[in-house]
């Protein structure tokens, strides 16, 4: 074997090795740079596929996060949710009707009316030429030189009460201006007709009036027994 270092010459610092050595040592930096060089090409294949696989992973996330719509079939579940609605009020409100009806039934209402009829004290106790008004009845006790009658206390024109004026000595109604006279004739104003009489009669010393029992001028009611009291 020639001599390595007499035909070259001695190699300074770390390069002063037998030919063998450097010939391993090139050999094994060939090999690492083959290597490193294969594990970046796996490496950068693996990136790409990794990268594709991502796009595709985001690509159905999108899909998947926007999905298609149907307007009809939420339209149709709102109208169905209305409709529901309704129809559960209308059913509410119909068995509530029903039974407030029922309930009226089983306890019915029961109108109280006053009475017909009432007493009016002894006939000594009304003074000649000043009519007595019951306000509850709507009724004039009026007592004449020779009668006792009762009159309606309601204008025959609208129905308002007339007022005794005694300076005038006549029933005036503060309605329309009606007049009638003591006796319950019309004589002035609007009032077509003379005011109704009603019933009366003497029963244990006291007069009592039915006003259920009317009695007409027009129809010469006024003749009748049951319309005066004899004094």
């Amino acid at each position: 074997m020639p001599d390595f270092q007499g035909e070259c010459g001695a190699m300074p610092g770390r390069y002063n090795f037998p030919p063998e050595e450097l010939q391993r040592r090139a050999t094994l930096a060939s090999e690492l740079k083959k290597k490193s060089k294969a594990k970046r090409a796996a490496a950068g294949g693996a990136e790409g596929a990794g990268g594709a696989k991502k796009k595709t992973e985001e690509k159905k996330k999108v899909v998947v996060a926007a999905p298609k719509i149907d307007f009809a079939a939420k339209r149709r579940e709102q109208m169905n949710r209305r409709y529901f609605i309704l129809g559960t009020a209308a059913f509410t409100g119909a068995m509530a009707v029903t039974a407030a009806g029922t309930q009226r039934f089983m306890f019915p209402r029961l109108l109280f009316e006053p009475p017909s009829s009432f007493d009016a004290g002894k006939p000594d106790g009304f003074l000649q030429g000043q009519p007595t008004f019951f306000k509850e009845f709507r009724t004039w006790i009026v007592r004449t030189p020779d009668k006792i009658y009762a009159l309606s206390g309601r204008c025959t024109h609208l129905g308002c009460t007339p007022a005794w004026l005694a300076a005038d000595q006549k029933f005036k109604c503060p309605c329309h201006g009606s007049g009638f006279r003591m006796t319950g004739v019309n004589f002035e104003g609007p009032a077509p007709r003379a005011l109704e009489r009603f019933k009366i009669w003497v029963e244990g010393g006291r007069i009592q009036v039915d006003m259920a029992k009317m009695f007409l001028y027009e129809k010469g009611d006024w003749e009748k027994p049951e319309s005066y009291l004899v004094v």
